[in-house]
């Protein structure tokens, strides 16, 4: 587990970058033939940083929740770490 969050903290924002980039270009092509899909590209790339940004905190309220030396479901201040691991998780779904 450990190695796939270090993995996913490595290429979070070299993923959202390139997909960004790629939102980027895929809009300058599309500027003469579709204005109106042309104009989400900018939007759209600034979505992959909000998303890679809600990715690393999950990340770290996993690790908080996976490598602390507290019973993660005990007490209710661990109860309100892993509804807000749950509630991370599901907005960054992307």
């Amino acid at each position: 587990m450990l190695l796939s969050l270090g993995l996913d903290f490595l290429f979070l924002f070299s993923y959202a970058g390139a997909i960004g980039l790629g939102c980027v270009m895929a809009a300058r092509g599309l500027s003469q033939r579709m204005k109106t899909f042309s104009l989400l590209g900018a939007p759209l790339a600034w979505g992959q940083l909000y998303a890679a940004l809600l990715d690393a905190a999950e990340n770290i309220s996993l690790m908080i929740g996976l490598y602390s030396d507290i019973n993660f479901l005990s007490s209710s201040s661990d109860g309100r770490v892993a509804q807000c691991t749950c509630f991370i998780g599901l907005l960054s779904v992307h």
